[in-house]
């Protein structure tokens, strides 16, 4: 594990393997460690490099306001990686919550990726531009119940409703109890993530200057509004293809690495 200091802040991340450089963005419930057995798979076709967005891994806490965190201010994180490694443009692939800086990245800093590879980007606006006002609703709904929960001193029944949520009933009582304190540890990064989710800013318009190649990709089994945000990234950005991942849910590359791995090597054959 590597680390850069950017804006006063501790930057953890991690490369993998040989070859063209790949960044790949987590989840807003994982770490760069969610990639792992990906990385694993792609090491003799490419460099894969993960990094830990503030308060995941190891990377410090937001340093500002959790109010004012936004998807642009991890985009330039994550910019500054691709510099720091020297690897401008790369190849990038976003999950969730990296998925959304990953098409903020492509708005704000043009030339810094060479393809991207979205899945299930958490792009809430655009269910709002879209007109999906019944996704758009109950996707913010989870995001104030989450918040009013961690307000009113339950933490542990804010994380029990996201992880049942993004993985299914039954989840968090799965889990053994060491990882559940682990994850309710991470309360005041969830906070700060979940605000930039509800303030995403992109629009199709936005959608419609991205220049570079983009692959889609989407769990069969995922939640309905996370499978209408992806498809209207996918229908705004010229060129790109959707490509639904079989028996797969919103977690994808923790449950069916493989698939996504290989999806991810495709796009990279394709697009250099």
């Amino acid at each position: 594990m590597a680390e850069l200091t950017i804006g006063g802040s501790r930057v953890h991340y991690r490369e993998t393997g040989t070859g063209p450089p790949v960044i790949l963005l987590h989840s807003g419930g994982s770490s760069g460690a969610q990639w792992r057995r990906v990385c694993d798979q792609l090491a003799a076709h490419c460099r894969g490099v993960t990094l830990d967005f503030h308060g995941r891994g190891g990377t410090g806490p937001w340093p500002r306001e959790p109010e004012g965190r936004t998807h642009d201010a991890d985009a330039e994180v994550v910019s500054a990686v691709i510099d720091h490694i020297g690897g401008r443009p790369a190849h990038v692939v976003g999950h969730s919550y990296g998925g959304g800086v990953a098409v903020r990245l492509a708005v704000i800093k043009p030339g810094a990726a060479r393809s991207m590879v979205l899945i299930e980007p958490q792009c809430w606006s655009m269910l709002r531009h879209g007109g999906e006002r019944a996704h758009y609703d109950e996707t913010c709904d989870t995001a104030y119940r989450f918040l009013a929960d961690v307000r009113a001193g339950r933490a542990e029944e804010a994380w029990h409703y996201f992880i049942d949520t993004n993985n299914g009933a039954g989840s968090w009582d799965r889990m053994p109890p060491d990882a559940r304190a682990r994850i309710v540890a991470l309360t005041d990064a969830g906070v700060s993530l979940y605000h930039a989710n509800l303030n995403h800013p992109t629009t199709p318009d936005d959608c419609r200057e991205i220049g570079v190649p983009t692959l889609v990709l989407v769990g069969a089994r995922t939640a309905p509004r996370y499978r209408r945000m992806a498809e209207l990234v996918a229908e705004h950005i010229p060129g790109a293809r959707l490509e639904v991942l079989p028996e797969a849910g919103h977690m994808s590359p923790l449950t069916h690495p493989d698939a996504v791995a290989a999806a991810i090597e495709r796009h990279l054959t394709m697009h250099g």
